[in-house]
């Protein structure tokens, strides 16, 4: 592996990691921001292209054993040269920069004949959609189906909470995600709404579907009263006392837990 030592702020080499905390590029440039270790670790792993990585010297240890880097630009710097390019207190140490994939066809999230797919409408959190694509692949969901009005999946934030995860997943930002429910539909997958309803069937009563959608809403509004039509189902996790809603990723991991119990034999 052959570092380059980049000795000053104006390096274009190092273009891409310049100013993270003020600018997110990632919709418009092409590229995204891997941060971390475990992060970086994972896009290495991962059939994604990569551009460069960046490491400060003292976490030149943090560089994963990976062949990929005998093939890649590493980038190193001074702390404090790091810390002022990147525009924060770089604890993390490490940066890797990779060329966001092409948008997933809608048919590739539901290429399995049985199986969940994950579908948020409007959630603006990079922490909340970060948590949300962990729990879509630890509890073996087959994709994440997003709406217009969702915040950036390749956000450095979104992908650092996410620890990654992201990157094996496929993903499909939807330019109209009211047709493709229908398709989804009229492909045989059944929807299920999320929803904040008494009327609604108790999750724990619920017996999912072999081929389903789950749906998640928006942090303030939850789901839209139109969307929540168009759905087969609509399911609601009983409350007591005086709280009576969950935070969308908290609520997201208990759907997902439950409906996909009877899957892993629990």
């Amino acid at each position: 592996m052959a570092l380059q030592h980049i000795e000053s702020l104006e390096d274009p080499r190092v273009q891409s990691f310049r100013d993270l905390k003020k600018t997110n590029r990632t919709r418009w440039s092409g590229e995204f921001i891997a941060e971390g270790r475990k992060v970086v670790e994972r896009l290495l792993e991962s059939s994604l292209e990569v551009r460069s990585v960046l490491v400060s010297e003292r976490q030149l240890h943090y560089l994963p054993d990976s062949p990929r880097l005998d093939t890649l630009n590493v980038y190193v710097l001074h702390d404090e040269l790091a810390c002022e390019l990147v525009g924060y207190n770089f604890h993390a140490g490490i940066l890797g920069c990779g060329i966001r994939p092409a948008n997933a066809e809608l048919a590739q999230l539901c290429a399995k004949s049985s199986g969940l797919i994950v579908a948020c409408e409007r959630l603006t959190d990079p922490d909340n959609l970060g948590t949300i694509v962990r729990l879509a692949t630890g509890f073996g969901a087959l994709g994440l189906l997003l709406s217009p009005g969702c915040c950036d999946p390749y956000s450095r934030r979104t992908l650092r909470v996410s620890m990654g995860n992201l990157l094996s997943l496929s993903l499909r930002e939807s330019p109209d995600f009211q047709q493709e429910l229908q398709l989804l539909a009229k492909w045989g997958w059944a929807s299920v709404a999320t929803v904040l309803d008494a009327t609604a069937t108790p999750l724990r009563q619920f017996a999912c579907p072999q081929k389903g959608v789950v749906l998640l809403g928006n942090e303030a509004d939850g789901l839209s009263l139109e969307v929540v039509q168009q759905c087969e189902h609509r399911v609601t996790i009983p409350m007591q006392g005086t709280t009576d809603s969950l935070n969308v990723a908290l609520a997201a991991g208990i759907v997902l837990y439950e409906l996909t119990a009877d899957a892993t034999g629990e």
